[in-house]
């Protein structure tokens, strides 16, 4: 006797299931009102930013002085990485 297997019904059901729980992959952003950063989401479920500016460069009368806010860009800024140019 001869086994019959529905073949054709079981892939599609696993092709199906296997879209169906699939995500499409939304990076973190974070608007700081100044700026709006991507990171990116870890294994573990944490989201890391890197590389964000949080105050204006102390140079000139900046020197010595408490934090200033950032220039504000448009757009969403990557932070992906640390960066140490400006």
């Amino acid at each position: 006797m001869m086994c019959y297997f529905p073949w054709r019904p079981f892939w599609l059901v696993c092709i199906t299931l296997t879209n169906c729980t699939r995500q499409p992959l939304r990076l973190p952003v974070v608007d700081l009102g100044y700026t709006k950063y991507e990171g990116e989401r870890l294994r573990n479920g944490v989201d890391a930013y890197l590389g964000m500016r949080f105050a204006a460069a102390p140079l000139g009368e900046l020197r010595w002085r408490a934090p200033v806010e950032p220039e504000r860009e448009e757009g969403v800024q990557e932070a992906k990485r640390v960066s140490v140019d400006g």
